[in-house]
């Protein structure tokens, strides 16, 4: 694909939370807006690359990601950003960007910390139904 969508979330693929997150945004996103990649993908990876986040970053697994109109948010950011994409009254949580990422971002890497503990881990990514195929990219 030469031309990539303008809204991507970039997930662990392999999270239970992420996994449940993806399922929302699938359920509630019903124009089709926002697209999705594993960063277990090679896509997710070369991209990310490109878009300058470190390697060793993407290895550890612990962040997700969401390119919007070119532009490249992650943790907090990344949540708020694609919740702004949704219909309202989702979209309304967007206005918790006016905090600070220095104060959200705790909080996010908390959650990814314990996330597993919680959520569980699956064995494989999530295979899309034939209908959400043309929404996740690899």
């Amino acid at each position: 694909m030469s031309q990539h969508p303008e809204s991507i979330l970039f997930f662990d693929g392999l999270c239970g939370l992420c996994d449940h997150l993806v399922q929302f945004l699938l359920k509630h996103d019903r124009e089709g807006r926002i697209f999705f990649a594993p960063i277990q993908s090679d896509f997710a990876r070369t991209l990310l690359t490109q878009k300058g986040v470190p390697p060793e970053e993407l290895a550890e697994l612990s962040t997700v990601y969401f390119l919007n109109q070119g532009a490249l948010t992650r943790r907090s950011r990344a949540i708020f950003g694609v919740l702004g994409c949704l219909p309202a009254p989702w979209s309304f949580l967007e206005w918790l960007r006016i905090f600070p990422a220095f104060l959200t971002d705790p909080a996010y890497r908390w959650v990814s910390r314990i996330r597993y503990r919680v959520f569980g881990r699956l064995d494989q990514c999530r295979i899309p139904s034939p209908e959400e195929k043309r929404r996740f990219l690899s």
